[in-house]
């Protein structure tokens, strides 16, 4: 009897014991121990993994994979990490070789284009020239709307062509900018909690831009004058293309002289013309003999499948590599080999998030509306898309901006809140501080840079 309570004693001890120090959840594996716990899960239906990877705390996205001797079009999807996707995507190429990356809704994304031409139908078309004034007259407009800085080494130019067809994929991965999708989740399903954790990053506020406009509309702004003009105009610059992308002002003569009202022409109007000449290289014809664009524009819809780097069609073996004519310069970080370097910049949403601001406009801004736009008022806020917000001093989350309050005094100094910008399909409420320089990286107070809050708004 005395055994029996001895060994009663023993299991209430261990069971208190459990009560105050939990068995470990359930263990999954890393690639490697830096790299978080490990994601792997597919599904049947996009919508049932994008709302999985938003429940997610882990940062996951989403893949679309094809199967051979599947129905045609048929796909299942993956939510998974960036690097465990490549740790299994250069292992398993026969498996994963007919992959796509699922651009969300109201995502954070690069500029990036789809062209294509039918060889046959258009002979004597240079391909490498068209792509090479495209880059340029991108690069031009970007610094026209937005003071953006760009070239082509700023873009990467994978190559999926054929000999029937063009195929190009250009991504820009700009130093300090990027565009925000239309967004359609609302913030009235995210809440706040205590335990939700912030990070402290150094930032000079004027260095990098989120620009929330929806990419489909700069692509439609920017290519405007294509989409406007006669075919006859449009026509004018294919055979001249080459010419076009060395010295970006060619113009149609016919050796007349020009008449009294040309010459009387405002700059704006002959900019225009000069454009509609500029962009004749973009009308090319589809394999039954029809004009279409070079430039296709039905890549910027809503959960967008983009094909990925090393990847081809269902049926086809034409898989998306480097191009001969890519001139994108990118330092690998360390520990990241070339090649997967290369497939981290060939994802559309592989997006930082730190020292981001927002420009509010729903419009590309120009030069001569950036003088006249209105300041921000207290409690303001902006909807510079459908869904997205953006505002002055006091968001939507009173509770989460009273705690940053609280944080960003020290030594008698009081910040305030500048601005804030939620990314609702990140799930990010991000914070512009004001008269406070306190960094937690450094320890100190800056002299220059301003600093910025992140609350990540999942739990």
């Amino acid at each position: 009897m005395r055994k029996w309570g001895d060994r009663l004693k023993k299991v209430e001890q261990l069971a208190q014991s459990f009560q105050l120090k939990p068995l470990a959840t359930h263990y999954k594996p890393r690639l490697w121990p830096c790299q978080p716990s490990s994601v792997w899960k597919l599904f049947p239906r996009q919508c049932m993994a994008i709302g999985f990877a938003q429940s997610c705390k882990e940062a996951v996205h989403v893949f679309a994979l094809e199967k051979e001797k599947t129905s045609l079009g048929q796909r299942i999807f993956l939510v998974t990490s960036y690097s465990e996707l490549w740790h299994y995507y250069r292992t398993y190429t026969q498996s994963l070789m007919h992959c796509y990356e699922v651009i969300p809704d109201g995502a954070v994304c690069k500029l990036y284009f789809d062209l294509e031409f039918h060889k046959p139908s258009n002979n004597g078309a240079d391909g490498k020239a068209m792509v090479s004034s495209l880059i340029q007259y991108v690069c031009d407009k970007l610094m026209d709307v937005y003071g953006v800085e760009c070239s082509a080494n700023d873009v990467l130019n994978l190559d999926s062509s054929t000999e029937d067809k063009f195929s190009r994929h250009l991504i820009f991965n700009l130093q300090n900018a990027a565009f925000k999708d239309n967004i359609h989740m609302g913030l009235s399903s995210v809440s706040w909690r205590e335990q939700n954790v912030f990070f402290n990053f150094c930032s000079d506020v004027t260095s990098v831009h989120i620009f929330c406009c929806f990419l489909g509309r700069f692509i439609h702004a920017i290519l405007h004058p294509v989409l406007s003009t006669p075919k006859s105009v449009l026509n004018v610059g294919m055979n001249s293309v080459a010419e076009n992308s060395e010295t970006r002002t060619h113009a149609v003569s016919d050796g007349t002289p020009a008449k009294a009202d040309e010459m009387a022409e405002s700059p704006q109007a002959k900019r225009c013309k000069q454009e509609e000449t500029d962009l004749g290289f973009l009308q090319v014809k589809n394999k039954d003999g029809q004009d279409c664009l070079f430039v296709d524009l039905g890549v910027y819809t809503k959960n967008r499948n983009f094909r990925l780097y090393k990847s081809s069609k269902v049926g086809k073996n034409s898989a998306f590599t480097v191009a001969d004519d890519n001139t994108f310069i990118h330092k690998p970080d360390k520990g990241v080999s070339e090649e997967e370097s290369v497939f981290l910049a060939s994802l559309v949403c592989n997006m930082s998030f730190t020292g981001q601001r927002i420009l509010t406009s729903d419009v590309p801004e120009t030069k001569e509306s950036k003088t006249s736009r209105p300041h921000c008022q207290q409690g303001s806020a902006t909807y510079p898309v459908a869904g997205s917000l953006s505002g002055c001093l006091s968001s939507p989350h009173q509770e989460v901006d009273n705690f940053v309050r609280t944080v960003i005094k020290k030594d008698g100094v009081h910040g305030s809140i500048r601005r804030w910008s939620y990314f609702a399909v990140e799930q990010l409420l991000v914070y512009d501080i004001a008269k406070y320089r306190w960094c937690e990286n450094v320890e100190r107070f800056h002299k220059s840079n301003n600093i910025m809050y992140v609350c990540f708004m999942f739990c």
